[in-house]
Order: structure tokens, then C-alpha cells, then sequence
């Protein structure tokens, strides 16, 4: 092997760096770790429900939000098929898949209005007639 050939070839990955000195932390270059892992210990030590907190935040409307609410009927409400509601929700409205409740008989027709008496997430709800 000629002399050229021992240069050209790429050093190792820290061959020409300095030895880190004994009791010395080398530098990372991502996550620290044990701060990471600090902080999850204090989450879990001071008794904050993390987990619940993410899961309401995320959640859809829950059922005492839609329970009682009155919409119009977008699509045919019938035993035994599903239809669709608008109701208002948040500010604004939102369409729902709506299914008659068992043992009720009759038809609900477009542009009718109907109250919400439960709720299936994620977007299906159940209506009857408003009664005046």
C-alpha cells in the first residue's frame, strides 16, 4: 500500500478527538434523558391526571351537551333506518347521523324538528318529534 492510499482513506468517527476526562458527561446531542425522566417522576409524585386532562381535550360532545337539543331533520328519520339531524353545537352546527329509538313508529320528515334523547359517539344520535 503506497503512501497515497493510507491518506485518502476517511479517519474514524473520533479518532482525532480528545478523551473525555474521568467523572466528565459527554455532550449530548438529543433528548436529555434524565431531565425527561425528572420531570415524568414529579408529574406522577404530585398526583396531576396528565392522561385525563389529554382524553378531555380531545373528546367529542359529551352526552349532557347533546341530550335535549333540538335540530331539524336533514334527511328522513324512520324505524328500523337512519336519517341525519343539524343540531347546535359549539357555536355553530353539526350534522349527525339520526336513528329513530325502538318502538317508535312514526316518520320524521325533512325540515321537521326533533330533541336529542341519546347520544352514541362518535356522530350518532337519537331523536323523537318535539312535543309542543
Amino acid at each position: 500500500m503506497s503512501q497515497e492510499d493510507a491518506t485518502s482513506k476517511p479517519a474514524l468517527p473520533g479518532a482525532n478527538q480528545p478523551a473525555i476526562p474521568s467523572g466528565a458527561q459527554p455532550a449530548s446531542r438529543g433528548l436529555d434523558w434524565n431531565a425527561f425522566w425528572d420531570g415524568v417522576k414529579s408529574l406522577i409524585v404530585s398526583g396531576k391526571n396528565v392522561g385525563a386532562q389529554l382524553e378531555a381535550s380531545t373528546q367529542t360532545p359529551a352526552d349532557d351537551v347533546l341530550l335535549g337539543k333540538i335540530g331539524i331533520i336533514t334527511a328522513k328519520v324512520a324505524a328500523g333506518k337512519v336519517g341525519e339531524i343539524r343540531l347546535p353545537v359549539r357555536g355553530g352546527t353539526q350534522d349527525y347521523l339520526a336513528c329513530a329509538p325502538d318502538g317508535f313508529a312514526a316518520t320524521m320528515e325533512v325540515n321537521s324538528s326533533a330533541e336529542v334523547v341519546a347520544f352514541a359517539p362518535p356522530n350518532t344520535v337519537y331523536v323523537q318529534p318535539v312535543r309542543v
